[in-house]
């Protein structure tokens, strides 16, 4: 939708309704014995207006007064945004808590030959003559100063007048905009900010700016949040979905919940604008890490058969179950335990045979009874038989040092028992795990070290990224800085300051990327290929401009200080890398990076 008024200028207050006569009384008077006495108070003492001082009423409520744009409250009187110049623009919110909107073409102006001329700009005419404009201070443009000398008459050859049919045709006044010190043609769009509160402005066919906000279009809403067409949000165990509006009356369409299983990953905020809805991603496979691998639900990792075998599976959940098959094809005999098929013959001849259980308790051996006396045999020891070697009880069997090793061991009882080594002595970043004292170096150029876990929980690498350096553009240096609390312009700024550095806007500030992304207090540089700072940075660092810097991994989290933002809440604007987003709010976020900069002579 867009928003179109005119300067205006308040007229002469209106006169109030005319108060209606009184009622003439009906013609027919009842007896005066009933005639109730006069209810009109004779002219000369009018009824009080006002109640006895005693009681005085209660001040009467009052409605605050002002201009709402669908996204911000502006109050009654307050200037929204003022254009200098002959062809600017004047936006506020009026006394009457209406929107207006003027040009200040006029004011500054000057006229000659049916062109428009800014205040101080000297031209010279084809006949010699020099021009100064001389601004007026009103809404109609003044003639320029000219002073009146010409080139002698002799100069011109009387031949050099142009036949009438040859006559070039009068200067055509271009139609279109002026805004932020640059002319735009009718019918074409100044800026536009896309996305769910995003909102353009439009040169139209006349050359009037046109105020267009798309709050609601492509939007969802859930619990006070906003959310752009594609995202998804994890509210607990409940997965929820925006299939954007596509209304054009504001409309927030409402998100889509169910219930999931699904892990919840981190919360995302408006992606970056696309013309064809981003489908739901794709559910992580359901499964188990195990030793480094990892291994689909339903799946069996590892299986040693046997009376003292052992068997490893992940099941239909994704848990890691291990049990021993101690008992399951087993024989028992006076305390010590054997093998399915297996034979022995006893300290008294007997001849003793194992025919294997089928289920958790051994069965005894099969005896045959004889009265050949055979010599006495040695009685075998408890222990455990693991992949087809014996080993005594209490003894390791295998033992894996390490974030991914494992123990395997033959209990007091002769069972094996195994566990994993995962979490105790690891690390965890970014879906990686490393050793104890294993160190990296990421992308940004940070170093993280490992310093492992004392618990079955990875622990997090310890990396010093406090202020890491970007790159240099121009006559600065540009940081990354870590900010402590919510990612807002005054953090932003405070960071900045406390670490020696000034910061950079939203906006490059340069000639044509000033708007209202760009303050007087942030710097200015040269952005040779956008006006958007992490636009720039993207291009210097990773060679893209794509995703308005959310595709380059050096400025992942990081945020910029922006001047004047729709959502109102003093938030920088970020962008994440890991999925891509641009146009974070930095209120929803915080611990965060600000975007810095420091003279080229900064250390």
């Amino acid at each position: 939708m867009y928003l179109q008024s005119n300067r205006v200028s308040l007229g002469e207050p209106q006169e109030s309704e005319t108060t209606p006569p009184p009622i003439t009384p009906p013609t027919t008077t009842p007896p005066p014995t009933t005639t109730p006495p006069p209810t009109t108070p004779p002219p000369t003492t009018p009824p009080p207006t006002t109640p006895p001082p005693t009681t005085p009423p209660p001040p009467p409520e009052t409605t605050l007064l002002g201009c709402y744009d669908g996204v911000q409250f502006y109050p009654a009187g307050t200037v929204i945004e003022d254009v200098p110049g002959c062809f600017g623009s004047y936006l506020a919110c009026g006394d009457d808590g209406e929107f207006i909107y003027g040009d200040n073409f006029g004011y500054g102006c000057c006229e000659h030959d049916g062109q428009h001329y800014e205040d101080g700009e000297t031209i010279i005419t084809a006949d010699g003559v020099t021009c100064y404009c001389e601004g007026s201070d009103f809404v109609e443009s003044v003639p320029m100063t000219c002073d009146g000398t010409t080139v002698p008459p002799t100069t011109l050859p009387p031949t050099t007048t142009l036949p009438t049919t040859t006559t070039l045709p009068p200067t055509t006044i271009r139609v279109g905009c002026e805004y932020g010190g640059r002319f735009y043609p009718a019918e074409s769009i100044i800026t536009s900010i896309p996305g769910c509160t995003g909102g353009d402005l439009y040169c139209d066919e006349e050359g009037t700016i046109l105020f267009g906000y798309d709050f609601g279009h492509g939007c969802c809403e859930h619990n006070g949040l906003f959310f752009g067409d594609g995202q998804i949000y994890f509210d607990g165990d409940v997965a929820c979905y925006c299939d954007g509006s596509t209304s054009n009356n504001n409309y927030i369409a409402p998100m889509i919940c169910q219930v999931t299983t699904t892990p919840p990953s981190p919360t995302t905020y408006p992606p970056e604008p696309t013309t064809t809805p981003t489908p739901p991603p794709t559910t992580p496979p359901l499964g188990c890490d195990y030793a480094g691998q990892f291994y689909p639900a339903g799946t069996t990792i590892e299986e040693v058969p046997g009376c003292f075998g052992y068997i490893i599976i992940c099941d239909d959940n994704g848990g890691l179950l291990i049990g021993d098959n101690f008992g399951y094809g087993c024989c028992e005999h006076d305390g010590q335990y054997y093998e399915d098929g297996e034979t022995i013959i006893t300290a008294d001849g007997a001849t003793c045979r194992c025919e294997r259980s089928d289920s958790g308790e051994p069965v005894p051996m099969i005896c045959e009874e004889t009265t050949t006396t055979i010599p006495t045999t040695t009685p075998r020891h408890h222990g455990c038989e693991y992949g087809g070697q014996f080993y005594p009880s209490g003894s390791i069997i295998e033992e894996t040092p390490g974030c991914f090793g494992r123990t395997v061991c033959c209990d007091e009882y002769g069972q094996v028992v195994i566990w994993e080594n995962w979490g105790y002595q690891c690390c965890q970043y970014n879906g990686q795990y490393y050793e104890d004292e294993e160190t990296i170096t990421r992308a940004d150029g940070a170093t993280c070290h490992c310093e492992g876990s004392n618990t079955y929980e990875p622990a997090p690498m310890i990396c010093d990224d406090q202020q890491v350096y970007l790159t240099t553009v121009g006559a600065w240096k540009f940081y990354k800085v870590r900010v402590t609390g919510q990612m807002t312009n005054a953090n932003v700024k405070a960071t900045c300051e406390a670490a020696g550095m000034r910061y950079p806007c939203y906006s490059s500030g340069m000639d044509g990327c000033t708007s209202y992304y760009w303050a007087s207090d942030c710097i200015c540089y040269d952005a040779d290929v956008s006006c958007l700072t992490h636009e720039v940075l993207s291009a210097h660092l990773c060679g893209t401009t794509a995703g308005a810097g959310s595709r380059c991994e050096h400025l992942d989290d990081t945020f910029a200080y922006m001047p004047i933002w729709l959502h109102g809440d003093d938030s920088a604007i970020g962008v994440d890398y890991q999925t891509h987003t641009w146009g974070l709010y930095g209120a929803d976020y915080s611990n965060m990076y600000a975007l810095c900069a420091g003279s080229v002579s900064f250390q």
